[in-house]
């Protein structure tokens, strides 16, 4: 696709605007992954879900009933922190100003197994926090973000069997930065630095057992911001949509997806997108890529388009989590490109050429798709202050059942399918 040109109108203007909407929803104002939300199909037994509140609770995947239920205290004025799950066990995950705590517990029953803390370099100054994990075989991955922005990021590892703290760094002062597992033993970290004015994008790559950076990447373009990463047999793909602005109208706008090698960081492809390139994840492949107000899907070897699909209509939905289950790929899209609440939707899709099966939707609110096993979809449904998780069938959308939750779920991270 070529680069293109334009001086803007309202049409674009607004699309700027509903651009920079989008970027801060995705990353929270310097706090959110900007890591692709693509999510594993696996044998799922109950998801998990942590409100705002800080009880947990664990709900039976076939029925939606309740298995165990756990008060947790919350730590960072009232934040309750976000979850993972691995190794039959769940962590929460919490920060105040001045440490990091880990509680984890037993996935089957809810008992606590253990608690443990680990002090931060920066106090955040009554600021809150926010966090993003991966546990990697026996080792549990955190990033904190500063709580302001003139405080730097840190970035700890500790082992699951011992509790023992294995490293600590902190990070250049930044604003935005998300992690990507890449293998068994390296973990990828995005950094987008000064978003406002879409200026220097990283990615580095750690070896998770010691915290050694191994290579670092650094996004050519002064204006380009990494929007997406998600990484696939061996390698990384990052988007980067690039604008420059003048105050006035978008003198530019252009886009790209790469292929870093994830052994070294070195360029296997790189693909020319429109403005709108997000990579809303990776699966049997296939790189399925937010692009014009659409979806594409390239194929991951190459970049090479395999096929194209458009909304029907002036509707149009910023897609943000896909899971694949054999040959469908579920996609879900919210209001990213609009001030008015338009609902929301998830879509099957064929991932062979896009043919769309069947389409669900939600005409207020927001779906957050957490995770899929082989005939089920699981989802967080936000509408009204309405808090609800649904089970939804593979073949045709028909909902199964549906459990409400009490309380608000302020983050994705705070609710998982395992």
């Amino acid at each position: 696709m070529k680069k293109h040109e334009k001086s803007v109108g309202s049409h674009a203007g607004l699309l700027l605007l509903a651009l920079l909407t989008s970027i801060m929803t995705l990353l929270s104002a310097c706090g959110q992954n900007p890591t692709s939300g693509d999510l594993p199909s696996q044998a799922v037994s109950a998801i998990y879900v942590l409100d705002s509140a800080g009880l947990l609770k664990a709900i039976r995947h076939d029925d939606g009933k309740l298995l165990w239920q756990q008060r947790i205290a919350t730590q960072g004025y009232g934040y309750s922190g976000v979850l993972t799950v691995a190794n039959q066990v769940v962590y929460v995950v919490q920060s105040g100003e001045m440490s990091s705590t880990v509680t984890a517990l037993d996935s089957t029953h809810g008992s606590f197994l253990w608690h443990t803390q680990v002090p931060l370099v920066k106090d955040s100054s009554g600021m809150l926090r926010q966090e993003t994990v991966k546990v990697v075989g026996n080792i549990l991955v955190a990033e904190i973000d500063g709580g302001q922005p003139n405080l730097p990021r840190e970035l700890y590892a500790l082992r699951t069997d011992t509790r023992a703290l294995l490293w600590e760094t902190t990070e250049s002062d930044s604003c935005c930065r998300g992690l990507t597992v890449v293998s068994r033993d390296t973990i990828s970290l995005v950094t987008n630095h000064h978003l406002a004015t879409f200026q220097t994008s990283t990615v580095d790559t750690f070896q998770t057992s010691t915290g050694r950076r191994l290579w670092q990447y650094r996004i050519d373009g002064p204006h380009e911001v990494i929007l997406g990463m998600t990484a696939l047999s061996g390698t990384i793909y990052v988007s980067t949509p690039s604008i420059v602005w003048n105050g006035v109208r978008v003198q530019s706008q252009t886009g790209k997806v790469l292929a870093l090698r994830s052994s070294n960081g070195t360029t296997v492809w790189t693909r020319t997108s429109p403005l709108l390139s997000y990579i809303v994840g990776a699966a049997s492949g296939v790189l399925i890529v937010q692009s014009d107000m659409g979806l594409e899907a390239l194929r991951s070897s190459d970049g090479t388009q395999l096929w194209q699909y458009k909304e029907a209509g002036n509707v149009h939905h910023w897609f943000s989590y896909i899971t694949v289950v054999n040959t469908t790929v579920f996609v879900a899209g919210n209001s990213g490109f609009s001030y008015a609440d338009i609902g929301s939707i998830l879509q099957a899709l064929q991932l062979s050429n896009g043919a769309r099966l069947w389409v669900y939707r939600q005409t207020t609110g927001v779906i957050t798709l957490i995770g899929a096993s082989s005939g089920t979809l699981y989802c967080l449904l936000k509408s009204d202050f309405q808090y609800k998780i649904a089970a939804l069938r593979i073949s045709d959308s028909k909902q199964l059942w549906s459990y409400s939750l009490d309380n608000a779920v302020n983050y994705d991270d705070a609710v998982i399918a395992s």
